[in-house]
């Protein structure tokens, strides 16, 4: 009889578990991207003429169904050995006061070249790229300080 009980409780802790790694899984992470209310993409250009050591071209896109009054954007560069570009802060950080309509996009060309300390010839890469906050026309907003709904 003792040896029922223990099979059934075994049975019973293990489905538990099955079920939790399913939910968890299959529902929490998959759908937390989805449910961001943007869409976000960037793309470095080298010596151009917006810049003389590189620009940041962003491109937003509102997936809300509010206005976007505002948006700060947050990302990393690094050179071609993956060191990040600046020793005086290890992020950049901007924001972007622009209206965007729902289901809208936004792109700008942003020149960075004040967060390098030299200007030296190398390759640069961008990463980590998220949007920390946005604030909408009726006044409320959405955050996501440390880019963990992003990643």
């Amino acid at each position: 009889m003792q040896n029922k009980v223990k099979k059934i409780d075994n049975l019973f802790c293990v489905s538990l578990f099955v079920l939790f790694f399913l939910i968890y899984f299959s529902g929490c992470k998959s759908n937390e991207k989805q449910g961001l209310p943007y869409m976000i993409d960037g793309k470095i250009y080298m010596k151009n003429e917006n810049s003389t050591v590189c620009s940041v071209e962003l491109n937003f896109y509102n997936k809300s169904e509010k206005i976007v009054n505002e948006f700060t954007v947050v990302f990393y560069i690094f050179d071609s050995e993956g060191e990040l570009i600046s020793s005086n802060k290890n992020n950049i950080v901007l924001s972007i006061k622009q209206n965007i309509s729902s289901n809208a996009s936004y792109e700008c060309l942003v020149n960075v070249d004040d967060y390098f300390s030299s200007n030296q010839d190398d390759e640069y890469f961008l990463d980590y790229l998220y949007v920390s906050q946005i604030k909408y026309s009726d006044g409320s907003e959405w955050q996501d300080s440390f880019g963990l709904k992003a990643f």
